[in-house]
């Protein structure tokens, strides 16, 4: 598929069974819905997102057939080892590769001329996909993220972004955390706003993700090559105050008889006015409220005064 076009080609079901088993779509009875998690993977680079994808496929391979496994692997090594722009004979491989074909044309790590054809030709990202690049070992992911469409964004400091690029993909997966405005064939332009960010958090992207995308994809023109910082600072409050009240765990006791027998009174046994065993209390309810852990001294001095 060419991220690039702006035709909604339907995914093969491989691929939709695949984002349903790791959590990633969620079929609501009103068709299928991104969850949580699968906003999060989104915001991951394309080589991390395509390995994700790549290894919940061979796991499915003949229904976890682990010589269907082995074989699948052992083709995307040979691949590595494949001449560029050379085609080959699907015939000529095992059942496991075989049964994986459509999904790996959907991921871009073969090209296939139609749909039928009985030729193969590994991509580029495909023969990169395993191989080792320099002394860090890693692999070639400016390749990976070509084949999912590129993409440079300037932000100001009125917060208002550009994003200069072709592909679909990428303008929906910054509208999940912008409020976009304008949307041209290599420019879309928006707003980060409090309110589209608060959305961003609901669906289960952090600060953190946001910030982290904004940055990797910063034009070469910015000069610093990051978001303004006054831009990067406000997300991060905006994500504060989601978070103004904060819950902790404890055990509530009610229906004291008298204040001495919960340790109001001088004598206490077991140092009720101990401010990290009692959280919160109330006289007149006749009820106290422990910080986990103190309910157990709290217990042992009831038995002990019934005792």
């Amino acid at each position: 598929m060419d991220p690039n076009s702006t035709n909604s080609t339907k995914p093969p079901k491989a691929i939709i069974k695949a984002l349903r088993r790791i959590n990633l779509l969620n079929d609501t009875g009103e068709g299928l819905k991104i969850t949580s998690k699968g906003f999060q993977f989104l915001l991951r680079d394309p080589y991390s997102q395509v390995w994700v994808l790549l290894l919940e496929l061979v796991n499915s391979i003949s229904n976890g057939s682990i010589k269907a496994k082995r074989e699948v692997l052992q083709f995307l090594f040979e691949m590595n080892y494949s001449e560029p722009g050379a085609g080959y004979n699907i015939s000529d491989l095992k059942n496991g590769p075989v049964e994986a074909m459509e999904a790996l044309v959907a991921l871009g790590l073969v090209y296939r001329p139609f749909r039928n054809s009985d030729t193969f030709f590994p991509t580029k990202v495909g023969r990169r996909l395993v191989a080792n690049t320099g002394a860090g070992g890693r692999t070639d992911e400016k390749n990976v993220s070509a084949s999912l469409g590129t993409c440079e964004i300037i932000v100001e400091t009125n917060f208002r972004l550009y994003a200069y690029t072709t592909s679909k993909l990428q303008v929906d997966l910054i509208s999940m955390f912008v409020h976009m405005r304008t949307r041209l064939p290599n420019l879309a332009v928006g707003h980060i706003t409090n309110e589209s960010v608060r959305m961003a958090l609901r669906n289960g992207i952090s600060a953190e993700q946001i910030i982290a995308y904004l940055n990797a994809h910063a034009s070469s023109r910015c000069r610093s090559g990051r978001i303004p910082s006054n831009v990067s600072q406000m997300i991060r409050l905006w994500e504060a105050g989601k978070d103004r009240v904060k819950t902790k765990s404890g055990v509530l006791f009610d229906r004291r008889e008298t204040e001495e027998a919960f340790g109001y009174g001088s004598g206490s046994r077991f140092g009720p006015r101990n401010a990290f065993i009692r959280m919160c209390s109330s006289l007149k309810s006749t009820r106290i409220f422990h910080s986990t852990g103190g309910e157990v001294r709290v217990r042992d001095g009831c038995k002990a005064l019934v005792g």
